[in-house]
């Protein structure tokens, strides 16, 4: 037997070590809007909805998952839909990082109840 061929044998009977880009390859990511922005600084929260099948019913059911996000360039708004990568933990309860914005103009936040209130002019007396 030649160097060669013993070298090719004992690579073939060596055990496969997985790469890092093999490790990492399937990062979860989600689909889900922005429900509140500016309480924290490079962070907001993201409802993501997952339909699950009920037990007694069998009927879909729609859950919804509350997420903390976080966004380096504080670019999200309330109302935005996006799409979210699971990362490392960066906080107690931050595990996820922003991804893309989709349609960032089309979705606007829903006026809150003191925005609405139409100021009543005052009695002159």
């Amino acid at each position: 037997m030649s160097l060669s061929s013993v070298k090719a044998a004992a690579q073939a009977m060596a055990p496969k070590v997985a790469t890092k880009s093999v490790v990492g390859a399937a990062a979860r990511v989600l689909r889900g809007n922005v429900t509140k922005v500016g309480k924290m600084d490079k962070t907001a929260t993201v409802c993501v909805d997952r339909q699950v099948e009920h037990n007694l019913t069998n009927k879909l059911v729609t859950r919804t998952t509350k997420l903390l996000v976080h966004d380096p360039t504080n670019a999200m708004q309330e109302g935005n839909s996006v799409i979210i990568k699971a990362c490392r933990p960066l906080s107690k309860r931050k595990h996820y990082v922003l991804d893309s914005i989709l349609d960032p103009t089309k979705h606007q936040p829903v006026p809150k109840p003191s925005e609405l209130r139409i100021p009543i002019p005052k009695k002159r007396s």
